[in-house]
């Protein structure tokens, strides 16, 4: 359904592999390789981020007793910030090793 759409033609054009690559055996298009650099800086900035959720778990934790806090819900606010860690777990599929080649039909 897509291949029938002039604008998917125009935009998904496989380009033949260059005349320096090690990995083409035939005219095949070359795979798509990971920017494994912009992978590792967005998988540092979600742990981080999942570490200081967790920090303020325990801020939340350790001063329910205050005023703020305890209008504001301790409850409420853990299940909030449980949901911010799950979705800064969402990024977790970026280090998928497998050889550094993207294997899913999609080429340069």
């Amino acid at each position: 359904m897509q291949s029938q759409n002039p604008t998917y033609q125009m935009l998904y054009v496989c380009h033949k592999c260059p005349p320096d690559c090690k990995d083409c055996k035939s005219d095949e298009p070359c795979m798509a390789y990971y920017n494994w650099p912009f992978r590792i800086a967005l998988l540092t900035i979600s742990i981080l981020c999942i570490l200081l959720t967790l920090v303020l778990m325990g801020m939340v934790y350790h001063y329910r007793s205050v005023k703020v806090f305890r209008l504001a819900s301790p409850t409420f606010l853990c299940i909030c910030l449980i949901g911010c860690i799950i979705m800064y777990l969402e990024v977790r599929p970026v280090l998928c090793l497998d050889s550094g080649r993207f294997y899913d039909m999609h080429c340069i």
